[in-house]
Order: structure tokens, then C-alpha cells, then sequence
């Protein structure tokens, strides 16, 4: 295990870190196969911006989170 917060345990899987979450167990309807993918990037803002400009399609910008949202 690499940390733990609030709500979320970070695992060491080998080069890969498995997340895991309560987050979308605390809501009224939890959204049916709720899966996140994350990539880390020395800065998330010139990443998403380089994306873009390549025709990568967002739903979201990205945002700052915390483990109660």
C-alpha cells in the first residue's frame, strides 16, 4: 500500500498504482460500472491543453479533488 486518506487506498501493483475509492458509494444512486482512468503528467493543465490541440475530446477540464468529492 502506498497511501491511504479518507475514503481512498492507493496500491503499488508493480509500475501500476490501483486506486481504490468509497466516493460513489456515498451517493443516493451510485452510477452503475463507475470507472476512472488516471495518467500522471508532470503538469495536468500543458497535457490537457497539448490533447486538445490534437482533437482529444474531454467531458470535464480538469479539476483539483479531494477525497469527499
Amino acid at each position: 500500500m502506498q497511501v491511504e486518506s479518507d475514503g481512498f487506498v492507493f496500491l503499488d501493483a508493480g509500475g501500476v498504482v490501483l486506486a481504490l475509492s468509497t466516493a460513489h458509494a456515498r451517493l443516493a444512486t451510485p452510477p452503475d460500472g463507475a470507472t476512472e482512468v488516471v495518467f500522471g503528467v508532470a503538469n495536468v493543465t500543458a497535457a490537457h491543453h497539448a490533447l486538445s490541440a490534437r482533437g482529444v475530446e474531454f467531458l470535464n477540464a480538469p479539476r483539483n479533488v479531494t477525497g469527499d468529492q
